[in-house]
């Protein structure tokens, strides 16, 4: 896909403005991408996840110390990636809000994109924003999560997991945490369930995960057929099955 296909399709979809984010179609960009979109009744901010083939990416997804962010501590590497792109996103968010003061915006994001969009949410604190994140992994600390709370008591806040998806198990917990916020889960049947009272928990995930991986030569190929816990992570699959769960 090109920069004008996506600025067609959205432009298709109703959108009077269009501002991509980043380096939306460059090979090994190094920033967040996505793109804000809007209209006169509704605005859309979205970012992309990690591309499988983008290095810059894959660093940034390791690149795991804490550093701080708004009285919270946060992931380094998902904040300097948001950081290098916020001044545009703010100007264009902030310029359109002018014209439109209580037009609902939603944010969203799969994977390093969602982390991405759980940043822009909680740096906008625009109490007509929406979150919804797709395989979000781990953020920031327990203080951060409650920034999340907070605004989730009035505005809607949803993480939808896909079954087993290793991603939003990460980093280890030992600092990190998921936000208490509601949790549209995707169960084995493919089932779209709220709130479950016992989601897989990070060694369920671990346990899936590494009998495919000890007696694979990981390094050099990823296993075929992929595990559970990744295959679980793919936008394909979440698209797959929240399609067919709003379908019955």
């Amino acid at each position: 896909m090109k920069i004008d296909d996506l600025k067609a399709i959205l432009d298709r979809a109703g959108n009077l403005l269009i501002k991509p984010i980043g380096d939306c179609f460059v090979d090994n960009a190094n920033t967040a991408r996505g793109f804000f979109a809007a209209n006169d009744q509704h605005g859309l901010l979205a970012f992309r996840g990690t591309e499988e083939d983008n290095a810059n990416d894959k660093l940034t997804d390791l690149d795991a110390a804490m550093v701080p962010e708004n009285g919270a501590h946060v992931h380094q590497g998902f904040k300097r990636y948001l950081d290098a792109v916020w001044p545009d996103v703010s100007q264009w968010v902030g310029d359109w809000r002018e014209g439109h003061p209580d037009a609902p915006i939603t944010i969203t994001g799969h994977s390093l994109g969602a982390a991405l969009a759980s940043l822009a949410f909680t740096r906008l604190k625009d109490p007509n924003t929406s979150l919804i994140t797709f395989g979000c992994p781990r953020v920031g600390n327990r203080e951060y999560c409650k920034q999340i709370e907070n605004a989730a008591r009035n505005q809607k806040c949803n993480r939808v997991v896909d079954d087993l998806d290793i991603v939003t198990h990460v980093p280890p917990q030992l600092f990190y945490e998921q936000p208490g916020i509601a949790l549209l889960w995707l169960s084995d049947k493919h089932e779209l369930i709220a709130n479950p009272p016992h989601p897989p928990d990070d060694w369920l995930d671990v346990l899936k995960l590494l009998p495919r991986f000890v007696t694979t030569h990981w390094l050099e190929n990823l296993p075929d057929p992929l595990p559970e816990p990744l295959a679980d992570h793919s936008p394909v699959r979440y698209c797959q099955w929240i399609g067919q769960a709003a379908k019955v």
